[in-house]
């Protein structure tokens, strides 16, 4: 769906694996998110990169996670994947790492760097 940008029930209908009940059923909906899906994708800009302050927060981030994880007796990848961290870092309040199990074991200290 996401390659063919259908934007009618017909173009729905010409992709390969997507039920017939599905089209019945959900047609208005998939159309209605590839359009919203269209219409956000200008709006799209890629993260630039960290500065000398963020890389150094980061590197603090990294190692905090690393011992928090060891203590734990589990990989910091677990804990807490360059991903999450990067997002924390750029402003993501909500994700993974500051919320849940992860906030409860890091998000006041990590809070405190981002």
């Amino acid at each position: 769906i996401a390659h063919r940008r259908p934007s009618s029930r017909a173009d729905l209908q010409r992709i390969d694996g997507l039920p017939p009940r599905t089209i019945e059923r959900r047609h208005k909906d998939i159309l209605a998110a590839v359009a919203a899906g269209e219409d956000s994708a200008n709006d799209y800009q890629p993260p630039r990169r960290p500065d000398e302050a963020e890389r150094a927060r980061l590197k603090m981030m990294k190692a905090r996670v690393a011992d928090v994880a060891k203590g734990l007796g589990i990989a910091t990848e677990v804990l807490a994947p360059k991903r999450d961290l990067s997002a924390a870092l750029n402003g993501d309040r909500d994700g993974r790492l500051l919320t849940g199990w992860r906030g409860e074991l890091l998000g006041d200290e990590l809070r405190s760097l981002v």
